[in-house]
């Protein structure tokens, strides 16, 4: 727990409150995934079931109670990639909540999941310019692997992949501690 805040597995019956901040990430001033702002406010209780379904996603509540979802990161098996890897997507922390050690938190969660799925590397997608994102990745360990990819829905844009290996002795602490 982090000043009340507390990170669990997201279940298919927290599709509202993933649903709520899913929104409000895409709703932030420079999203990159913005332009399916549109379409995902048209999301219903299928489909957001269907996306906990497809990812695991790690939920920031503001209390125990579980009424407020604050923060969110998901890690995935990125479709093509070594299955001893896993993607880290999504990670967003509500602006009211920011500067907390919340993202840290949620960062540090999703590493520790991945390690007890067996995942050796860890990576994430940051676009060039996010300051506070470059720096949480920075102080938890990840580099810049060199890879750097156009957005595709604002070509102008660039995002670059991080990394973080996870040394076998990590992954027995982290199992140990599970």
């Amino acid at each position: 727990m982090l000043d009340g805040v507390i990170i669990m597995p997201a279940s298919e019956d927290d599709w509202e409150a993933f649903g709520r901040i899913r929104l409000a990430s895409l709703r932030e001033p420079g999203s990159p995934q913005a332009a399916s702002l549109g379409r995902e406010e048209g999301f219903r209780e299928p489909h957001w079931r269907m996306r906990l379904r497809g990812t695991m996603y790690l939920l920031a509540w503001e209390d125990e109670d579980r009424r407020r979802a604050v923060g969110m990161i998901g890690i995935m098996q990125e479709p093509g990639a070594p299955v001893e890897e896993r993607l880290l997507v999504s990670l967003y922390v509500r602006e009211s909540h920011r500067r907390q050690g919340i993202g840290k938190a949620l960062l540090r969660a999703a590493t520790h999941w991945a390690a007890v799925d067996d995942a050796k590397v860890v990576s994430a997608w940051v676009v060039d310019g996010e300051e506070p994102a470059m720096g949480l990745f920075s102080r938890c360990g990840f580099e810049l692997t060199g890879e750097r990819v156009r957005l595709p829905r604002s070509p102008d844009r660039y995002e670059a992949r991080w990394s973080l290996a996870l040394a076998s002795d990590d992954v027995v602490q982290q199992r140990r501690q599970v």
